[in-house]
């Protein structure tokens, strides 16, 4: 049902709107599972990462992702939560790591991705 109305209220935002929410939702599963300063040290990792890249750089890049019709409108997502599976699987323990990985799969799939 959760899921179903989630997907109904998508319809009127914008993309940007849509990731910055699925950001919220992660950042704050993940709160629920990590001491402050542990989590705030991540969440530093994640946020610094987004340096911009150079021209040439870029421009392989895309010549790439034409060539090989790589679509990379959800990388980031994607890198963000394999760095959440990584860090839960080092810091904490089995069982809350399986409940973690539940829920989080459950977010994933309430917003597509």
């Amino acid at each position: 049902m959760v899921l179903l109305i989630k997907h109904i209220n998508k319809k009127d935002k914008t993309m940007k709107e849509l990731n910055k929410e699925f950001a919220e939702e992660i950042k704050s599963l993940l709160s629920n599972y990590f001491e402050a300063n542990e989590r705030d040290s991540f969440f530093g990792k994640f946020e610094g990462n987004d340096s911009p890249k150079s021209s040439s750089n870029q421009l392989i890049n895309n010549f790439y992702a034409q060539q090989l019709k790589i679509e990379y409108s959800f990388a980031k997502e994607r890198m963000e939560i394999d760095r959440a599976i990584t860090f839960a699987m080092k810091n904490i323990k089995s069982d809350m790591y399986l409940e973690l990985l539940r829920k989080l799969g459950q977010i994933c799939i309430s917003h597509g991705n």
